[in-house]
């Protein structure tokens, strides 16, 4: 069919497996107006025709060529659309409860469902999209019916899931499950990331995921609609939604290029220096005119998504306070870099302070110290402190 984008008002496509467990494709497409037949015709086409060097796809215009619909679709299932054209549709029993909530005015929708992605419509889906299949089982659930997901750009990118509680089960344990489940992606995303050499080739793009995940979670917002119905939304910034698509895109071909056990990737996400070193090599960017040292922390931490603590008592010890004011101007640096940036700027002697990993229970947390005091402490410095002599 010859027509661009940009002549689309509304695509739809919809795949499912046949009885050998194969593809099917259709795709319904709505045009603008394009032609001055359609408002006196209302009768129905009966004729698809071949679509050239289509490998045997159906091409069928209900309304005529001048009509505003298209169909293009597999002969197995042509047949099926053209006969259901005068009927009203509707969706399966198991996604009727997504109907209510459906918004037709959002740019992409894509629902289905999970429990049988997750098994045996595993055949349908690119071998990329293989490690999908288990965070999306981690966050809906096993039993999970029928879920959607739809995204629609403006100055703002908004995300919304929608999710049918099991048959057996209840739209509260859903509830508790999604929004556990959504909570930890940006976590899990950079277990995945840090248990992984990363090609050069989009390497900052990958390591940001986890951050640009992480301002998701923070606006987001999870409750019950009606009986058997859960929905979770959030905004991220505008540029978010193609940031994440092609982070995600790169991550996903990397995994398939070089796969690493999930024991492995177990092994190296509870390494937890490293873990923090990881999150320290993400570029960030922070600049104010004037603030005080433990303002500027506490911007990095939120920023990294770690907890950085400072040692007051062994500052004073040294002259040094947290309350002391400078100003800041990093751009798309390693939140590393920015970190001793901040600690030059605070010290009154070059090699003065300097910041150590400490366990947090079972997380991490970067601490911020003298040198002598760490050293008199026992405590592992940095490789980058280590050619600074204590003071």
């Amino acid at each position: 069919v010859q027509c661009s984008l940009s002549d689309i008002e509304t695509l739809q496509v919809s795949w499912q497996a046949d009885e050998n467990g194969l593809p099917l494709f259709a795709i319904w497409a709505h045009r603008h107006g394009v032609g001055t037949q359609e408002s006196g015709n209302n009768e129905v086409s009966s004729v698809a025709v071949p679509v050239e060097d289509s490998g045997g796809w159906l091409r069928w215009y209900p309304r005529g060529e001048n009509g505003r619909d298209v169909v293009v679709a597999m002969p197995q299932l042509m047949d099926a659309l053209m006969a259901k054209t005068n009927e009203e549709s509707e969706l399966p029993r198991s996604m009727r409860p997504l109907g209510p909530v459906l918004d037709g005015s959002r740019q992409l929708t894509l629902l289905g469902s999970p429990h049988f992605l997750v098994h045996d419509g595993r055949v349908l889906l690119p071998p990329a999209t293989m490690p999908l299949l288990d965070p999306i089982e981690d966050v809906l659930g096993a039993d999970c019916p029928a879920a959607a997901v739809s995204i629609h750009l403006d100055d703002r990118t908004y995300f919304e899931l929608d999710a049918v509680s099991p048959a057996v089960g209840s739209a509260r344990g859903l509830d508790r499950q999604l929004d556990g489940g959504l909570r930890q992606v940006s976590e899990k995303t950079e277990a995945v990331i840090s248990g992984r050499d990363l090609d050069m080739y989009g390497r900052r793009l990958v390591m940001r995921l986890p951050e640009v995940l992480r301002i998701g979670q923070r606006y987001l917002r999870v409750g019950i609609e009606g009986r058997d119905l859960v929905v979770a939304n959030t905004y991220l910034p505008e540029m978010a939604a193609h940031n994440i698509v092609l982070a995600a895109s790169l991550l996903l071909d990397q995994i398939q290029a070089n796969p690493v056990s999930g024991q492995m990737e177990e092994e190296k996400s509870v390494d937890l220096q490293q873990s923090a070193v990881i999150k320290l090599q993400r570029p960030v960017t922070l600049v104010f005119d004037s603030d005080s040292l433990e303002t500027a922390i506490e911007m990095l931490s939120e920023t990294v998504g770690i907890t950085i603590e400072i040692v007051g008592k062994d500052l004073e010890s040294e002259g040094i306070t947290k309350n002391q004011s400078f100003g800041l101007s990093e751009r798309e640096r390693s939140a590393e870099e920015v970190l001793r940036t901040i600690l030059r700027k605070s010290e009154s002697k070059p090699g003065q302070l300097i910041y150590v990993f400490r366990k947090d229970g079972d997380d991490e947390k970067i601490v911020i110290t003298t040198n002598t005091n760490a050293r008199q402490r026992g405590e592992e410095i940095p490789e980058v402190f280590r050619t600074v002599p204590a003071q």
